[in-house]
């Protein structure tokens, strides 16, 4: 699965397609299921998701889900993101990098670049406070 793919069950997954267009002899709706079934296998999808533009720098603050997973396109320039406040331990950040930019995750500590088109997950030990890759 690749992150466009991802991008598009997870919006499918946060209720934002409800199109049934068809292309050749299935419909979008079939594909995104599709897609949406792999994203879950292969774990991406299992967890709350959060797609967003960023135009500037964004702070993740811990919510209800110890697992989340962002699909994030940095637009217009480098952006960071930095996790803010106490998480749980063994709480996981995905970042899928769906723009050109790099997204750099926890500058202020970790300091590890995403790049366009990849995707990283990182865990955090409430131990150390710290967060790894």
């Amino acid at each position: 699965m690749n992150t466009r793919e991802a991008a598009i069950a997870v919006s499918l997954l946060a209720g934002e397609y409800t199109g049934q267009e068809i292309i050749g002899n299935i419909t979008i709706h079939e594909v995104a299921m599709d897609l949406f079934a792999t994203a879950i296998a292969a774990g991406y999808a299992a967890s709350a998701s959060v797609a967003a533009d960023l135009s500037d720098d964004m702070d993740l603050v811990y919510a209800v889900t110890m697992s989340r997973v962002y699909f994030l396109n940095p637009v217009g320039a480098d952006r960071a993101v930095n996790p803010s406040g106490t998480f749980p331990s063994g709480s996981t950040i995905t970042i899928f990098n769906t723009g050109a930019h790099q997204i750099t995750f926890d500058s202020a500590g970790l300091n590890q670049a995403v790049g366009g088109g990849n995707h990283k997950t990182f865990y955090y030990n409430v131990d150390d406070g710290a967060w790894y890759a």
